[in-house]
């Protein structure tokens, strides 16, 4: 049984890296006409929104009735662990949208998913400890986002000389830009946000309803984003929220009311290192997402990138004594 709950936690995260990794076109798309923090104000309120018919369903049938539906929204612990896991999302989410604003799309990729070496670090702290295995995947993992995220890198000019100038200037001319810049600030800060929310995920997911503190957490990330934009004193235009509806729907919808959801439902049954390394593949999708829907091609170095990634997640899965 508790194999089966695994398998079925993997591939709720394995939806929701596959709906996260298609919605960068709408996120980019609705930037065109919105603020960072007023597209993720939009998103994730409407997300709540539309995710509370869908707790009702929940509940009808699990239970036959939806008699219970109003007291199980008053648990002190459920707004509690939705408030902390709300403000990790409405944080990490603005810090990235900030910093893509300056970052060339591969920086920004790579810094965003170092959060696969923020959870087993920052892991030990809170008593989740990872087997030597699971440290093998990250490393692959790491190797493989940057392969990914940077298609244009000379690997031979890398490994043939440390020292070498050519060596420096292959990997600075990937990173696209030289020298540490303000956005590359924002996108670190960025995966450390991801890296609490997706171990806030793993500590609350055993005593809330995971449906319930998904919608909380979208509230309060939109309300975030919200008192963000009113201190940055934003002008708000209905022109420019119409112009961006088409994503901020689909990702109200998808990326926020499934994804989000899949994650707290995924992340109930499997480690948050292995759960951190599936959601890994939202890069990897989006990769698919825009060959498949843009016609964007796919580099050598891509396509290695996005093996590399799948083995990692496979390590990852690879059962082991360790009960932590």
């Amino acid at each position: 049984m508790k194999k089966n709950n695994q398998l079925i936690g993997v591939l709720f995260l394995l939806l929701a890296a596959l709906v996260w990794g298609f919605a960068f076109v709408a996120q980019s798309k609705g930037m065109d006409s919105l603020t960072p923090a007023q597209f993720c104000a939009l998103r994730f309120v409407l997300g709540s929104v539309i995710l509370l018919p869908v707790v009702a369903l929940s509940d009808f049938v699990s239970n036959g009735n939806c008699r219970g539906y109003w007291p199980k929204w008053k648990g002190k612990k459920l707004w509690l662990y939705g408030l902390a896991c709300g403000a990790c999302l409405g944080v990490a989410s603005m810090l990235q949208q900030w910093g893509m604003i300056d970052a060339e799309a591969g920086k920004a990729g790579f810094l965003t998913v170092l959060y696969i070496i923020g959870v087993p670090i920052f892991g030990v702290f809170v008593g989740r400890k990872s087997t030597i295995l699971l440290w093998i995947a990250v490393a692959f993992a790491v190797v493989g986002s940057y392969f990914l995220c940077n298609p244009d890198v000379d690997i031979s000019k890398i490994f043939s000389s440390a020292s070498s100038k050519a060596a420096i200037e292959s990997v600075e001319g990937t990173s696209g830009s030289k020298g540490w810049q303000f956005c590359d600030t924002l996108l670190i800060l960025c995966a450390v946000a991801f890296t609490f929310h997706i171990l806030v995920i793993d500590k609350c997911v055993q005593f809330v309803d995971a449906m319930r503190v998904a919608t909380v957490q979208s509230l309060v990330a939109g309300v975030i984003a919200l008192i963000f934009s009113i201190v940055l004193r934003e002008s708000w235009s209905l022109e420019h929220v119409l112009g961006a509806a088409y994503s901020i729907l689909y990702c109200a919808a998808c990326s926020t009311g499934i994804g989000y959801s899949c994650q707290f439902l995924g992340q109930r049954s499997v480690h948050p290192v292995a759960a951190s390394l599936i959601m890994s593949l939202e890069s990897v999708f989006a990769a698919i997402g825009g060959y498949m829907l843009l016609g964007e091609r796919m580099e050598t170095m891509e396509l290695w990138g996005c093996a590399i990634i799948f083995v990692a997640v496979i390590l990852a899965q690879i059962p082991t004594k360790s009960k932590s």
